[in-house]
C-alpha cells in the first residue's frame, strides 16, 4: 500500500482561487512541478488536459483526481487542491 505522506508535501497543498476545471488544473500542475520528480510542467499540463479530455476525473462527491503519466516525471507526485467554493469536474 502506499503512504501518500512520502509523496505530499506542504508546498504542494493550497486552497485553490480557480472556479474552472481548467484553471484548477493548471494551478494544481504548478504545484505540482515544484517537486524535483517533475522535469517539464508544460508536457505534465498537456498530458493531464488530453486525459481530461478522454474522460473527466472527477470521481463524485466533489472529489477530482486529475492524473497522468508521462516519462518527464519521474516518480509518483501529488499535489491537493481544495475549493469550497466548488468546481464543476464534469
Amino acid at each position: 500500500m502506499i503512504d501518500i505522506s512520502e509523496y505530499l508535501s506542504p508546498d504542494r497543498v493550497t486552497d485553490l482561487k480557480s472556479t474552472t476545471k481548467e484553471g484548477a488544473i493548471m494551478e494544481l500542475v504548478a504545484l505540482a512541478a515544484k517537486s524535483p520528480a517533475v522535469a517539464d510542467a508544460e508536457k505534465l499540463q498537456e498530458a493531464i488536459f488530453e486525459r481530461e479530455g478522454i474522460m473527466s476525473t472527477g470521481i463524485g462527491l466533489g472529489i477530482a483526481i486529475p492524473h497522468a503519466k508521462i516519462p518527464s516525471v519521474t516518480d509518483f507526485v501529488v499535489a491537493i487542491g481544495r475549493a469550497p467554493h466548488g468546481i464543476d469536474f464534469v
